[in-house]
C-alpha cells in the first residue's frame, strides 16, 4: 500500500482537497475546514505548505475525511483528481 499512497507536500494535498470538496468553508492560519463530498461531515486540514504528509495520512484523509472509496483514493493518489 505504501506505493499507492506516496508522501505528498501539504500544499499539493490542499489543492487536491479543493478540487474534490470545493474551497474551504473556513480558514484560520494553516487550518482549512472543508466539507466532505457527501456534505455531511466537516473536517479540518491543518498542515503548513512545506510539510510532508505521509502516505498513510494521505489515504486516511481521502477515505475517512473526504469520503472516497479506496479505489477512488488510489486513483487520486496516482492522478491528483477523480476520473
Amino acid at each position: 500500500m505504501g506505493n499507492e499512497f506516496p508522501t505528498i507536500k501539504a500544499q499539493r494535498l490542499r489543492a487536491i482537497l479543493v478540487r474534490l470538496c470545493g474551497e474551504a468553508i473556513h480558514v484560520e492560519g494553516s487550518h482549512h475546514t472543508f466539507v466532505s463530498r457527501d456534505g455531511k461531515t466537516r473536517f479540518t486540514f491543518s498542515k503548513h505548505d512545506g510539510v510532508e504528509v505521509t502516505g498513510g495520512t494521505f489515504r486516511r484523509i481521502l477515505v475517512d475525511d473526504v469520503g472516497l472509496t479506496l479505489d477512488q483514493a488510489r486513483h487520486v493518489a496516482r492522478k491528483g483528481k477523480l476520473p
